[in-house]
């Protein structure tokens, strides 16, 4: 995990699309949160780390594997 300053732009994308596969609940950021957020929807909970990336040179399902 890289240290720094929170992803605002990219939560700030993501929430809508979160929203829309379940009860999301956004977590205060600290240096010790283990996510950002977190999606409930009807059989699961899922924790969601947001992290940064250099460069977007492959296709969504290729980082989507990456960084499962």
């Amino acid at each position: 995990m890289k240290r720094g300053r929170p992803s605002t732009i990219g939560i700030d994308n993501a929430i809508p699309i979160a929203k829309k596969r379940g009860c999301m609940m956004r977590v205060t950021y600290s240096s010790d949160s283990v996510c950002d957020f977190f999606i409930r929807p009807v059989t699961h909970v899922a924790f969601i780390r947001l992290i940064r990336i250099e460069k977007i040179v492959a296709p969504v399902n290729e980082i989507e594997h990456e960084y499962r």
